[in-house]
């Protein structure tokens, strides 16, 4: 996610003190006809960093609900001196703004001064509420249109950010992080400067290396690191590598809260997918043993784990280090991608990610395809053929392709495809769905399996008018599950003629106006279609 806008519901990053504030403020109003109180008094013998945010003013109770045509009355009352007043306003506008909608967030941007006055009156302030309540006001602001957040950015509110996650106070660093998470959703390269970077990272460092009793913290913490891992071009390496030790240890803390794990997931996913050093963080993975844990999380029941998780994982493999492959999997990586490409409570995005993770291994070295083809991989990616949409079905074919691709020529491979049943499989697609995106993957497909038939030492003895021939026994496994009949079908597609009619005139020696003579796979020579 990008940005967030928090109503009263999300009372900020979740935590007990602001929820018991939300709760309350959701009967509020001002009504200064009650007895005077000085809320921001209230706690003046208190540190800062122990004060509460969540005592609730009596001026702002048990009255009726804010409109956005209060706001000028509101805005009014940050101009006032004193600041109790300055107070009330705040709490007032934040209480339209988290109405649920983003037409407040609009009306309030539109009001000439109001984003200006709500930031002068957070840079302006040193009382402990005064603050949480301005940049939960600018939170908001900064979670609507890009236009908006970049009006806010030009007000200070960046400053702000960097400015009050270094706060004593822990409501105010929680909120502070929020807002700096929305400013990054759409502004990332805007925090990658020092001045702004090296008092994130501190802050970053020191919320990461603590015992989490305020896990709220934490999660919105990791979030705005995700927030700077993602997107497009890469963002500069030389300052997100540097969140990959905190986030280590935040991993391996097991803290076994579900929304830490999935942003670190996602955040990780960003870096190993980084254009000019993807592979440099997918070795410190390995390095540290951290994919051995991301290996475990794809065995999570939380989806929303397992899809980073994957990516991640997949990201690894894709690289061209095949050393990398070789890790994950001594790691045990396989079983974990067949357990899950049997998982039917997986969505097919799911199984998509992992097919193309298994087929990236299929293009690894030769012992790691000899590897793959021992596995039950293969067999759990056929299964999963009858059920799967076009998408899935790209990417579970292009898994057979590659490993029959000549690049590998794994014999081992070969012979494991064509036992499990995939020729038979492919024909009868490539038949039904002669016009799909993965048809001419198909065709490749066989064409390599033709070509690996036609090697000397596989052809098989054929009577063909009395004369005994030597013919290529992959031929005869695809004319006898009717590959034929559907390769002269495929000369009528455009996009499959030409690659149709050159295997056909290949090993059936016929021209594109021509039936193939078929050959007769009833020949006791060759009633058995297995290699070897």
């Amino acid at each position: 996610m990008s940005s967030n806008t928090m109503d009263d519901s999300d009372a900020g990053p979740a935590d007990s003190s602001i929820a018991a504030l939300t709760q309350a403020l959701d009967q509020t109003s001002l009504n200064p006809g009650q007895p005077q109180y000085n809320i921001l008094e209230d706690q003046a013998d208190v540190p800062i960093e122990q004060q509460d945010v969540a005592v609730i003013d009596p001026q702002l109770l048990n009255t009726g609900k804010f409109q956005v045509s209060d706001y000028p009355t509101f805005l009014a009352n940050l101009q006032s001196p004193d600041q109790t007043t300055v107070y009330r306003g705040l709490v007032g506008i934040r209480k339209v703004l988290s109405s649920g909608s983003s037409t407040p967030i609009g009306e309030l941007h539109k009001i000439p001064g109001a984003s200006a006055a709500i930031v002068g009156a957070l840079t302006g302030a040193t009382n402990v509420k005064i603050i949480f309540e301005a940049l939960w006001c600018c939170t908001n602001l900064c979670s609507d249109t890009k236009p908006i957040c970049q009006d806010m950015i030009n007000l200070g509110v960046l400053d702000a950010a960097i400015t009050f996650i270094q706060h004593s106070n822990p409501s105010v660093v929680e909120q502070a992080l929020w807002m700096l998470g929305n400013i990054t959703g759409d502004f990332r390269d805007s925090v990658f400067v020092p001045q702004y970077f090296d008092p994130y990272l501190k802050v970053v460092q020191s919320l990461c290396n603590r015992n989490w009793q305020r896990i709220s913290t934490l999660r919105t913490l990791i979030w705005t690191i995700s927030n700077l891992c993602r997107g497009k071009p890469s963002p500069p390496f030389e300052f997100v590598s540097q969140f990959l030790p905190s986030l280590e240890r935040v991993l391996f803390s097991d803290i076994g809260d579900a929304e830490v794990t999935i942003d670190i997931m996602w955040s990780l996913s960003y870096l190993t997918d980084h254009k000019l050093h993807g592979e440099q963080v997918a070795g410190i993975l390995i390095e540290h043993n951290i994919t051995q844990t991301i290996c475990s999380l794809l065995l999570s029941q939380n989806q929303q784990i397992i899809t980073p998780a994957l990516r991640t994982i997949g990201n690894i493999i894709s690289s061209s280090d095949p050393t990398h492959t070789q890790a994950l999997l001594e790691q045990g990586i396989l079983d974990v991608l067949i357990t899950l490409i049997r998982d039917p409570a997986l969505k097919a995005v799911q199984h998509k990610e992992a097919a193309w993770t298994i087929s990236n291994i299929a293009a690894g070295t030769s012992e790691q395809v000899t590897f793959l083809a021992r596995s039950d991989a293969f067999k759990a990616l056929h299964e999963l053929v009858p059920t799967a949409n076009a998408p899935l079905k790209k990417e579970i074919f292009y898994c057979a392709a590659n490993l029959v691709s000549p690049d590998v020529t794994n014999e081992i491979a070969i012979k494991a495809l064509i036992s499990i049943g995939w020729v038979k499989t492919m024909i009868a697609d490539l038949d039904l769905n002669p016009k799909s995106a993965y048809a001419n993957v198909i065709l490749q497909a066989l064409g390599d399996i033709l070509a690996y038939g036609n090697r000397p030492d596989l052809q098989v003895p054929h009577l063909i008018e009395g004369k005994k021939v030597q013919v290529n026994l992959s031929a005869l496994m695809i004319q006898r599950d009717g590959g034929v009949n559907v390769l002269e079908k495929c000369q009528d597609f455009p996009e499959l003629h030409n690659m149709a009619v050159e295997l056909l005139q290949t090993y059936w020696a016929v021209s594109s106006d021509e039936e193939a003579e078929q050959l007769d796979p009833s020949d006791p020579a060759t009633s058995e279609f297995t290699f070897g």
